[in-house]
């Protein structure tokens, strides 16, 4: 009975024990270039879990399977898809401030900007563009949700983005701020904040951040 005990005990402990290391550890994973596999051998000698915690490998792996993946994936409707780099869905902000990327859209000649919290609060900023660079609309308010409609000589784009509430901000960059001491190539450390983004549901932060990545790591 002792033997069959001490058996069972040293299967569970070696269970878990595996269990941890997959939950910790991110083994060198498939890649679509050079570049993405030497990224790849880079994140496989980090402890995610001493890295960021609460973060797991499985959440990193997500993002790294997006960040091959060049697809166009669901989610909500638009009437026209929005320009990328125009905010959508859950956004994280600093200092109250976030940024629309125009690049795409300036093609098409731009006319106007609207972005508004309800029929009496409205925040138009278009006059003020300077090519290349975001367009900063301040005054963001955490756990507020707020519409755009931005027009161009081609054709109008909708579209809707809410902020996090003042607790969850926080926490996002608590997570983000355990990065900076750390010694981790750069790139490594954006895979990293694209994960915590992801673990959130800010998915229009990460994919600003994986669209960053496949622009340097495409060969």
């Amino acid at each position: 009975m002792k033997t069959n005990i001490a058996a069972t005990l040293l299967v569970m402990t070696t269970c878990v024990g595996h269990a941890f290391a997959e939950d910790c550890q991110m083994p060198p994973q498939k890649s679509n270039s050079a570049r993405t596999e030497s990224l790849s051998k880079e994140l496989s000698k980090t402890n995610v879990c001493k890295t960021v915690k609460g973060l797991s490998a499985k959440s990193l792996k997500t993002v790294w399977l997006a960040l091959l993946d060049t697809k166009a994936t669901g989610g909500k409707r638009f009437e026209a898809p929005p320009p990328v780099g125009t905010p959508t869905g859950k956004v994280f902000i600093m200092n109250d401030k976030i940024g629309f990327d125009l690049r795409a859209a300036s093609q098409e000649g731009l006319v106007s900007l609207t972005v508004k919290v309800d029929d009496t609060n409205q925040l138009v900023k278009l006059p003020s563009y300077v090519a290349g660079q975001p367009l900063w609309i301040e005054n963001i308010k955490p756990g507020t949700s707020y519409n755009w409609v931005l027009v161009t000589r081609k054709g109008t784009y909708r579209g809707n983005f809410e902020i996090p509430d003042a607790d969850d901000l926080q926490t996002l960059k608590t997570k983000l701020a355990e990065l900076d001491p750390q010694e981790l190539p750069a790139d490594v450390k954006l895979l990293y904040q694209a994960a915590i983004f992801d673990e959130a549901d800010c998915y229009f932060n990460r994919d600003s951040i994986l669209d960053v990545l496949r622009t340097t790591k495409n060969p």
